[in-house]
């Protein structure tokens, strides 16, 4: 049995996996911030996933890393002592990881616990690519590179393609992040050091000119504190709608309400303009690999995104697309540029990725 556990301040959510050759799921359980805190409750709910049976790994999904982790790390004292050094940059966020993540250990201290960072991947970036324009006043700015986001899904994706040289992976979420890849390496990313840098989100602004925030401040009165408040809870299709929901149900009101229309027509903007830049960074691109959780609610917009760069020459099959398959080609044979969906759920890929850690330890 495999223990994947997703993490977020909110809420944790455990999953059981068995049967190594063809994984299947054996059940699923959330537990909210405060019930994780309690060792019996914690216990007892891992107890329950994986039906008291041998756990042969922990592997927990965590969104930052730093500059100090790479994509898969080993749970251990020293572990600790390394992340406990990313408090100053996410106090929250870093505080709840170290205790979770202490508290499963104490709990279930034998087997191997692997942490599969969503940042890990992007410590490989070009320094051009990491650095912003900032003058910090001393060598704090090397603490305010980008982080990358998705990287778990990214990396996934850009194994996909028989012949992978140019690859352009597209990860549609809460939080929309679009990755290119020069031969498997990574050269650019979307997403910058937060949230409220890269494509809009459900809550977050996404790139935005700085100025506009002073402006804010100063002609609204809004304080530091307000303007963080607006700029990742009230922003984004939030901000747009007045419609809180997650971009899934969003789509569902396309040509349907005016102030959706909009929304979702500056998004697809965004993720056209990163397209570019991607095609840019990579003199070219060979394939693109779209996923995401529920990627079959985007149909209408992924095929709106490819339409408008068909000058690429883009070849779609037409739609419907069957979602029969993981990882679906929607390009025809006479596309100059290959177009893959991978449906696959980011619990498989760190279930996957743990049996292949497994595999290695037992070859050593």
């Amino acid at each position: 049995m495999i223990l994947i556990i997703e993490y977020t301040l909110e809420e944790v959510t455990f999953w059981g996996f068995k049967k190594e050759d063809n994984p299947s799921l054996s059940k699923s359980i959330k537990l909210c911030s405060e019930e994780i805190k309690i060792s019996h409750i914690l216990h007892r709910t891992i107890r329950y996933i994986t039906n008291n049976k041998e756990i042969k790994a922990i592997s927990i999904k965590i969104s930052f890393g730093g500059n100090l982790f790479p994509q898969i790390v080993l749970v251990n004292e020293i572990f600790f002592k390394a992340l406990s050094k990313l408090i100053e940059i996410r106090p929250t966020y870093i505080s709840h990881t170290i205790s979770l993540i202490k508290n499963i250990y104490t709990l279930f201290p034998d087997p191997p616990f692997l942490v599969f960072f969503e940042t890990g991947l992007f410590l490989n970036l070009p320094e051009i690519e990491k650095k912003y324009a900032v003058n910090s006043g001393n060598k704090e700015a090397d603490k305010y590179l980008k982080s990358g986001f998705h990287g778990i899904w990214h990396s996934y994706n850009s194994q996909i393609p028989i012949n992978p040289n140019k690859t352009i992976s597209i990860v549609l979420d809460k939080t929309t992040t679009i990755c290119a890849f020069n031969k498997k390496e990574p050269v650019s990313t979307s997403y910058g050091s937060s949230d409220l840098g890269g494509i809009m989100g459900n809550l977050s602004c996404g790139d935005i000119d700085p100025g506009i925030i002073f402006y804010l401040m100063k002609k609204k009165g809004y304080s530091l504190f307000k303007m963080d408040e607006i700029l990742k809870n009230q922003s984004g299709f939030k901000g747009l709608t007045n419609i809180n929901k997650n971009l899934d149900i969003l789509i569902r009101e396309y040509e349907k309400n005016e102030d959706v229309n909009f929304a979702l027509s500056l998004y697809m903007n965004q993720i056209k303009k990163y397209i570019g830049e991607s095609i840019a960074m990579l003199n070219g691109v060979t394939d693109i690999i779209i996923s995401g959780p529920n990627l079959h609610d985007f149909n209408v917009l992924i095929n709106n995104v490819l339409q408008d760069i068909s000058f690429l020459e883009i070849k779609l099959k037409p739609t419907p697309w069957n979602y029969s398959n993981s990882n679906m080609q929607i390009t025809t044979k006479e596309s100059k540029i290959s177009v893959c969906l991978n449906e696959i759920k980011i619990t498989e890929i760190i279930y996957k990725g743990t049996i292949e850690y497994l595999k290695e330890q037992k070859a050593h």
